[in-house]
């Protein structure tokens, strides 16, 4: 796992005051499209990982890479909407899935904040479109930023950061992320077997 090329400013910015003194809440915001969501995966991985390489990036190889790249690590908890996860729960129900992030996902994590971590380290919860979180959830998340679970790392992931509430965001450091100049995008697009990449990116 690994960042875009035009990720590497940000990411050096976040580790720079070292692992220790990382924020218990992190906001990535920016444009739709841009790969923050990619961003908040690898900083997940990279706070699992067992032998984190010089640049702060996971090693892909030890057991917490394997488990977290098969989305089966214990100590990660990706909160989204029901809409955009599939499964075979949601296949079942009756009803259409919630395009927003409910309360009871919120309180859903109460538990796995509780319990000592299954590695010995960190906690790492994804909370991605961060948006999305209606007002009930919103509160409840508010409650845990608040007083914050030791070892445990909150990371939102927004399109839109004036949908966030403001005492969410002042309990967060924000972190903003870059659209990538055009010549990183083309040579992105050249290097992913895109035909014309510069005429795709245009459109």
């Amino acid at each position: 796992m690994s960042l875009y090329s035009w990720q590497s400013s940000p990411w050096q910015q976040l580790w720079q005051p070292g692992i220790e003194r990382m924020p218990h809440g992190i906001l990535l915001c920016g444009n739709a499209g841009i790969g923050k969501r990619a961003f908040a995966k690898v900083l997940a991985n990279s706070l699992l990982c067992q032998r984190r390489l010089s640049d702060n990036l996971p090693c892909g190889e030890c057991d917490a890479c394997r488990f977290f790249d098969q989305n089966s690590h214990p100590d990660f908890r990706l909160i989204a909407p029901e809409s955009e996860v599939e499964s075979e729960e949601n296949e079942a129900k009756d009803k259409k899935p919630s395009e927003f992030i409910t309360i009871n996902q919120i309180r859903s994590l109460g538990d796995f904040i509780a319990l000592t971590s299954h590695q010995n380290g960190r906690r790492v919860v994804m909370i991605s479109p961060a948006e999305h979180l209606n007002p009930n959830a919103a509160n409840a998340l508010l409650k845990m930023l608040e007083e914050p679970p030791a070892q445990t790392l909150f990371v939102l992931v927004t399109n839109h950061l004036s949908r966030i509430l403001p005492t969410i965001r002042s309990r967060c450091r924000l972190l903003k992320l870059p659209a990538p100049e055009d010549r990183d995008a083309i040579t992105w697009l050249a290097q992913h077997d895109c035909a014309e990449p510069a005429l795709n990116l245009a459109l």
